[in-house]
């Protein structure tokens, strides 16, 4: 099971992804973004103190993310994203 500090930090680890222009990185962002809307309460309380977390802010980061891949993303990204890999042995001969 995923922790929320490991979560937390794969949100600050790659939310350079536009400086850097990595497709790599705002995949795991929107992945973390993902995950931080599934694992945060939209407001908790205990101790004596209250926090609450602008989930439409997550959200927002979420899909301009999402935006920034779909611009980004190049046909060389497709061939080694394993996902998309679709081999065939047609013309295989030993």
């Amino acid at each position: 099971m995923t922790t929320l500090q490991s979560i937390l930090s794969d949100y600050e680890s790659n939310a350079d992804y536009r400086e850097t222009s990595s497709v790599t990185k705002a995949l795991a962002f929107i992945s973390a973004c993902t995950k931080l809307l599934v694992k945060l309460p939209a407001r908790s309380s205990g101790g004596g103190s209250e926090v609450e977390i602008d989930t439409a802010l997550v959200e927002k980061q979420l899909d301009r993310a999402e935006q920034w891949v779909q611009a980004n993303r190049s046909s060389s990204d497709e061939l080694t994203d394993p996902s998309v890999i679709h081999p065939h042995f047609n013309d295989f001969r030993y």
